[in-house]
Parts: C-alpha cells; structure tokens; sequence
C-alpha cells in the first residue's frame, strides 16, 4: 500500500479537481479544510485551521506528499508556515508540492501576491523536498472578474490590447497530480495558458471583454 497523499483546500475549486484525478489514479487520499464537506468514499477527511494551526498533525502524520491548495484572501503565509513546521516534524519528509502564481517575482510587491511569494519562499526553505507550479489565471475567475467589472454604474477608461493568458483548472490539476506523483523538482515551474489579445469596449453601464487573438 502506498503512503496517504494530503490535499489541503481539498474541497475547494483547484483542491477538489485534484483530489478526483487522485482518487481516479488509485492513491490514499486524505483532506484537510475548515469545513466537512462530502467527497468520495475512498477520502480520509480531516478538518482543521491551517491559519490557527489547528488539527494539523493528524492530517499530516505519515503522508508521503502534501499538495497545498489551501488559499485565502487572507492568512496564506500563517497557513503555509504551520503546514511547514507540522510536516517538518514528521518522521519522513514529505514531498511539498505547491501551486503558485506565473510572475509573481514581478508582482509579488502588494496584497495577494505578496503573500503568495511570501509562502514560495517558506517553502523553499522549509527543509522539505519540495516544487512549486506557478499558474496563470483560471478561466472562470476571468470570467467572474469581468462580471464584477460589469456591474460598475460608471465608465473606466481600460487600456486596450493587453494580453491574458487563462489556463483550465482541470489542467492545473493534473499537471499537480503528475508533480505529486513524481521526484521533488526543487525550483518554481511555469504553467502558463493559451495567450489572448483583449480590448475593451465601455458603455454607459457595461463592459464587454472582447477575445481579439490567441496564439
């Protein structure tokens, strides 16, 4: 039997897509989130706070792999830091394996990103084998953020002819699954998605994003 592999954020919409590719692969799935939530019957469900540091060491113990997809707007690198000191004390030495964001050593100056560079940097020096994936934008948070955009009552100016580069979430996930799965790489990957042209054109009320090119 193989050693358990952890999902963090196991439920959410980037841990849930990895969790089925590892119940489809045949692995010993274990899930750690703040909330219960139904998953297959093949998942061992531990609930715990990772920012608080609660319920950690159980979800942890003897796991071979811990794919951290647990992310907030908040708490990211208190999140990271407890997962990393409760790993660390493990017998073993799991394999730490964690999506980040493309060109975040460019962004990584305010809120979120900061954050998440923060949270790469933890984990390079966690003492862990360890590989992180850095990704584009999901599709449906593009979409999600044009709808937020088509609410505002006024016009913005938006300067046109910007790129976008959107990647599928179940992409994502397997290609974590695959690093899960193999040796620890030890430096940041790059999964960047299909490249588009985007201009905008405003009216009183709306936005209307509009795919000009891929390529």
């Amino acid at each position: 039997m193989t050693s358990p592999i952890l999902v963090t954020g196991g439920t959410g919409r980037l841990g849930g897509r990895v969790v089925g590719r590892l119940v489809d692969s045949g692995c010993d799935v274990r899930v750690l989130a703040r909330r219960r939530r139904d998953t297959a019957p093949q998942v061992t469900f531990f609930v715990g706070d990772l920012r608080k540091g609660e319920g950690i060491d159980p979800a942890v113990s003897g796991v071979e792999t811990i794919i951290h997809c647990a992310t907030a707007t908040k708490g990211d690198v208190d999140a990271a830091r407890n997962l990393v000191t409760a790993a660390a004390a493990q017998s073993g030495a799991p394999h730490l394996v964690c999506p980040s964001i493309v060109g975040i050593d460019r962004l990584g100056s305010w809120g979120y990103t900061k954050a998440k560079m923060e949270v790469e940097r933890i984990v390079e020096e966690s003492g862990l084998p360890w590989t992180i994936m850095r990704v584009t934008q999901f599709y449906d948070y593009c979409l999600e953020n044009c709808a937020k955009l088509a609410k505002f009552p006024t016009v913005a100016p938006v300067p046109g002819g910007f790129t976008v580069q959107p990647v599928d979430p179940d992409d994502v996930a397997a290609r974590l699954v695959e690093l899960a799965l193999g040796e620890p790489v030890g430096r940041p990957l790059r999964w960047p998605g299909r490249r588009y042209r985007v201009g905008w054109t405003c009216c009183e009320a709306t936005w209307k994003p509009l795919i000009a090119t891929g390529g």
